[in-house]
């Protein structure tokens, strides 16, 4: 202690007596500018979504809708007499096939010839053949 002088000891005592310097920590809001960026562009995205989600529905149809639409199904041959039997037989069998062909099951074309008044065994033979 003999070597420290009055000065030093107050110097010493005024470096620790010295006001703290105001130190603020830097704030950790986001700017406003990119607030407003990132809602323009989740309204985008939500917009594009539901636009193609619009689109999408509009445009896809299903199969089922497709083949139990009796309009598109073509009207089977009107029935002949029983004299031309062969005939008969022969336009049948040429809408069994066409109408196959058009992606419509048996039971679809079955059903649209008997109500266009065709019996069920001449629908049997005629998908015998077909």
């Amino acid at each position: 202690m003999a070597n420290l002088t009055n000065e030093t000891l107050l110097a010493a005592n005024e470096s620790i007596l010295a006001p703290i310097p105001d130190i603020t920590m830097p704030s950790a809001a986001i700017p406003t500018s990119y607030i407003l960026i990132a809602a323009a562009l989740a309204a985008l995205i939500i917009i594009a979504v539901i636009l193609f989600l619009v689109l999408k529905k509009k445009k896809v149809e299903s199969p089922e809708s497709k083949l139990f639409q009796e309009e598109k199904i073509p009207s089977p041959p009107p029935q002949v007499s029983q004299s031309a039997v062969p005939v008969e037989l022969k336009q049948a069998v040429g809408y069994i096939k066409e109408t196959r062909l058009g992606g419509f099951s048996d039971t679809q074309i079955k059903d649209a010839l008997r109500k266009n008044s065709w019996a069920d065994d001449k629908i049997e033979n005629a998908f015998k053949y077909a």
